[in-house]
């Protein structure tokens, strides 16, 4: 059960722009960078804490998997875990909005790992970079859960006859 809408097209196209510039800028300039990167600050921007610069391969990596698995589960709507029972009257229009939220779900993880992998390694080059990218992405991630779990409580809620 695939969404092929061109509003899934299109949200499919930035998750995986997303998840190919994080690729291409940590193979770009994880050579460049020192062995340990920072990785605290102090409120005055002083830098308190380093880590070793392999965190880019892990981060990495697991953008890589968080994108293929929830396009695994995009693919295998029942394996999602719904708020509400799901029967033979109500499995269509629950299966839709799976699609929706797996897809916006994935866009948002892969957005804030992308958004991740690219501060650290523009601090670690001392380009300094904000993270209100990430927190932005964090908040739109909640509503986007807050939202589908009462779409589809309510999808499930029997109608009362007038």
């Amino acid at each position: 059960m695939e969404n092929t809408t061109l509003k899934n097209i299109i949200i499919e196209t930035l998750a995986f722009l997303g998840l190919t510039l994080s690729l291409v800028y940590a193979i770009k300039y994880y050579p460049a960078l020192p062995s340990k990167i920072p990785n605290h600050y102090t409120s005055s921007g002083l830098i308190e804490d380093y880590m070793s610069k392999n965190i880019i391969i892990i981060m990495t990596c697991l953008n890589i998997g968080m994108y293929l698995l929830l396009t695994l589960l995009k693919k295998h709507p029942n394996w999602c875990n719904s708020p509400v029972e799901v029967t033979e009257k109500n499995k269509k229009e629950l299966y839709t909005i799976d699609l929706w939220f797996v897809s916006l779900l994935k866009l948002n993880i892969v957005w804030i790992f992308t958004f991740s992998i690219l501060s650290i390694i523009n601090n670690a080059l001392e380009n300094k970079s904000a993270l209100q990218p990430i927190i932005i992405m964090l908040i739109i991630t909640f509503i986007v859960i807050a939202v589908f779990v009462i779409k589809m409580t309510n999808t499930a809620k029997p109608t009362l006859p007038k």
